[in-house]
């Protein structure tokens, strides 16, 4: 299941961390606004994370496994407090392919929501993933 920008029946996986990591991402819009590269952005969130004091692994590598051996490989922008995915993305529109690299990512870490968040516009844009294999 995924929720463009909201919630479903007013439900928030990880509220408290949940509206943290969204007001950071604020934070960090405003400031800087949309004129830089994704890697820039994620330094940017970075220096926020840390001086409010937020538990976070940046570029996590992850093995993807195919019956038990491992297949591929791929780097997480954030993991934070080993709950929630952040995705950051500078592109023109979010849609299915970063949902379903989303979901991936859910289903490989067995993590309950991920965040993509894309600063290509002047309005920040995101999805919140959920994956729904964990209760």
């Amino acid at each position: 299941m995924y929720l463009k920008g909201g919630v479903k029946n007013n439900s928030i996986v990880f509220p408290e961390l949940s509206y943290k990591i969204m007001s950071v991402i604020f934070e960090v819009h405003n400031k800087i606004g949309n004129k830089w590269r994704e890697i820039d952005f994620c330094n940017a969130i970075e220096t926020v994370f840390k001086k409010n004091g937020i538990s976070y692994k940046r570029e996590e590598t992850i093995d993807l496994k195919f019956e038990g051996s491992k297949f591929a490989k791929c780097r997480l922008d954030f993991i934070i407090a080993d709950k929630i995915i952040l995705e950051v993305k500078k592109i023109w529109r979010l849609g299915d392919s970063e949902v379903k690299q989303a979901l991936r990512y859910l289903e490989t870490t067995n993590l309950k929501l991920a965040i993509i968040i894309n600063f290509k516009h002047k309005r920040i844009d995101y999805i919140r993933v959920i994956n729904s294999n964990i209760k």
